[in-house]
């Protein structure tokens, strides 16, 4: 879902500056570099039925879709012109002048982070929403709701259940049964420091364990010296009470900044302990060679 990042988070950058900024101390999460667990960086891609190569080859192609060499079959093109094709002949959901654009992501839970974000931020260059689907659905209505005809669904999994979609369709016409999330990349040092300097983060370190971010010093408005940063471990059992506590209340929005070799999966873990706060999740990946 394409969003800016709090006003605040962009002030604290922009009065502190990144020159000024000091992590204070070693951090737990820059201690280890690589995953233990098993991890995959790289996977097929389906639109609906429709292979698309891999995750590797959207790396290949420009980053927008007009730039992509006309003839060339890709993700980002075909969305581009199914999007395209819709509002030239008005297609639009029953009674409402919207034309359909939303796509749901559903991607293999080993994943690496980076290769999520990079699927995630392809879809999200051309559609108008990018929904991840919750892990809990509800009972099904009492009444048959009309399934979405014009569901769009990008997968890694070639035998994702068609009964799955089929419910997809049917329970969620209104995608209010998605995270809301948006997804970057960190690039560089020092907007990483500053990202870890508002207060009100969580952290995903290579080896999947979780930190809180917390901003030293309360008296950092009178000066950009007087602010660090500390980070503390936390268990997954106590990340929902965490992530209470650290909501942005402006934008009621959580900033988890996480390794680019950490899996999918522990990303996941966050939002399902999550599921009843509905809170705005912005992920920013982090690449251990940065």
């Amino acid at each position: 879902m394409k969003t800016l990042f709090p006003i605040s988070l962009f002030l604290l950058i922009t009065v502190l500056g990144c020159n000024n900024l000091s992590s204070g101390e070693d951090l737990g999460s820059e201690t280890t570099t690589a995953n233990p667990n098993r991890t995959v960086t790289d996977s097929p891609v389906f639109l609906n039925r429709e292979s698309f190569g891999t995750i590797a080859d959207l790396g290949k192609s420009t980053k927008t879709p007009s730039d992509i060499v006309a003839g060339e079959r890709s993700l980002s093109r075909t969305l581009a012109e199914i999007i395209k094709t819709r509002e030239s002949e008005g297609v639009y959901f029953e009674g409402t002048n919207s034309v359909p654009t939303g796509v749901y992501l559903f991607a293999d839970p080993q994943l690496a982070l980076g290769s999520i974000a990079q699927l995630y931020m392809t879809i999200d260059e051309v559609v108008g929403d990018v929904y991840i689907p919750r892990k809990l659905a509800p009972q099904p209505a009492p009444e048959p709701r009309k399934p979405d005809p014009f569901m769009l669904i990008v997968h890694t999994e070639p035998d994702i259940s068609i009964s799955l979609l089929k419910d997809l369709r049917s329970l969620d016409a209104d995608h209010n049964l998605s995270y809301n999330t948006s997804f970057g990349f960190v690039e560089s040092p020092e907007s990483l420091l500053s990202y870890r300097a508002w207060t009100g983060s969580m952290e995903i370190s290579a080896d999947e364990s979780y930190f809180i971010n917390d901003a030293q010093g309360q008296e950092a408005d009178r000066g950009p010296k007087n602010t660090r940063v500390k980070q503390r471990p936390i268990d997954i059992s106590s990340i929902k009470d965490e992530l209470a506590r650290i909501i942005e209340p402006v934008n009621n929005e959580v900033l988890i900044i996480a390794s680019d070799k950490a899996s999918y999966a522990s990303l996941l873990r966050i939002f399902d302990v999550s599921e009843n706060l509905k809170v705005k999740f912005t992920i920013l990946v982090r690449r251990e060679k940065l």
